[in-house]
């Protein structure tokens, strides 16, 4: 599922989070050996330094996107799921309110009027969920 990968991804963030104060250990180191060996080994030191600072780059920017991909389907999921709700409580309404059945009577029609009210406050009630649906969708 979506939050199964969202706590994986979590985990890795962290993972590489900890990784961060090995990077900057190996700023300091290469700064050390850039003076302790000056010319073309000093030169080889910065440029294996500038290969590392990228790789840590991309592995940021790679991290940032992916939570971002994760977030987009969280979203999509929750929106899809309150619109099949609503779409199988709209079906279900719509069949409560196709009927044949006329009351004959007065009791029969109070009670029709009685049942049609609560079906009215219920959908004033579900308002909000599709609100909700508009607001993500």
């Amino acid at each position: 599922t979506v939050q199964a990968l969202q706590r994986k991804h979590q985990s890795m963030t962290h993972d590489i989070q900890a990784i961060r104060s090995q990077v900057e250990g190996l700023d300091r180191e290469n700064e050390r050996l850039q003076e302790l060996y000056p010319g073309a080994r000093a030169r080889g030191v910065g440029e294996r330094q500038e290969q590392l600072e990228s790789s840590w780059s991309r592995l940021q920017d790679h991290l940032t996107l992916r939570k971002e991909a994760l977030l987009a389907a969280t979203d999509l999921f929750t929106f899809l799921r309150a619109a099949n709700q609503l779409i199988q409580w709209a079906t279900n309404m719509r069949k409560l309110f196709v009927t044949d059945d006329i009351g004959t009577n007065v009791s029969a029609v109070d009670l029709q009027i009685l049942q049609h009210r609560d079906l009215k406050c219920e959908m004033d009630t579900r308002v909000s969920n599709r609100e909700e649906c508009d607001k993500l969708g």
